[in-house]
């Protein structure tokens, strides 16, 4: 596909989640949507961007919470998640699951999911769905094979995986890690939803959960 994409990365949030904006010209797409939505207004507004749509990993407290508000400041956004994390987007289980890690706060009820993701899809700034499920029954990647990059939320992280007590799998996460082992070339850079950057190269030779 004829673009040219940019990839900022925000921190947002008491767990440290990472948003990822990609840039494509005036537009703006966003994998994951933390908390407080604010910050995200700020930098975007600041960009002068229009938010197209928000892409989920998972559906997660920590990933989720700024949906409401972003619908409410960009009234035509679109939002897609795996249809197995749908019901994750619902005010009650967000505020059981920030109850649960001792965190105030509220959330509004969420607006309608327009894309239910599934393994192939293509999203609107042309990477491929990959499903990874494991961390939750719904999580998966975006490839973009050609720029070299892989989001991979809370599936792979710098020298560690997503944990499975809170609604995962353990034996699906491990079949998810071999597919990401089999189709995804060394050179590849990994953006995931917590802390650094990384390659799949190094993960590959270095991440006790792939060696």
């Amino acid at each position: 596909m004829d673009r040219q994409l940019e990839i900022l990365c925000r921190t947002n949030g008491p767990l440290a989640t990472d948003c990822y904006i990609i840039r494509d010209g005036e537009k703006a797409y966003l994998v994951d949507a933390p908390a407080p939505a604010d910050r995200l207004i700020a930098m975007l507004d600041e960009l002068s961007l229009s938010l197209e749509a928000v892409y989920l990993t998972h559906g997660h407290f920590d990933h989720v919470m700024a949906i409401p508000e972003l619908r409410r400041r960009y009234p035509e956004m679109k939002l897609a998640i795996c249809g197995a994390d749908s019901r994750l987007l619902d005010r009650r289980i967000c505020l059981e699951a920030m109850s649960r890690f001792g965190m105030p706060g509220d959330v509004d009820e969420f607006p309608p999911v327009d894309f239910l993701l599934e393994d192939g899809d293509e999203t609107e700034f042309g990477y491929r769905v990959i499903r990874t499920g494991g961390h939750t029954p719904g999580s998966v990647c975006f490839y973009g094979e050609e720029d070299r990059i892989l989001f991979t939320g809370d599936t792979l992280f710098r020298g560690s995986v997503g944990r499975c007590d809170l609604g995962g799998d353990e034996k699906e996460l491990r079949s998810s890690l071999t597919r990401l082992l089999e189709t995804i070339d060394d050179d590849v850079r990994i953006l995931p939803g917590h802390g650094p950057m990384s390659s799949f190269g190094y993960e590959r030779t270095h991440n006790p959960f792939l060696i």
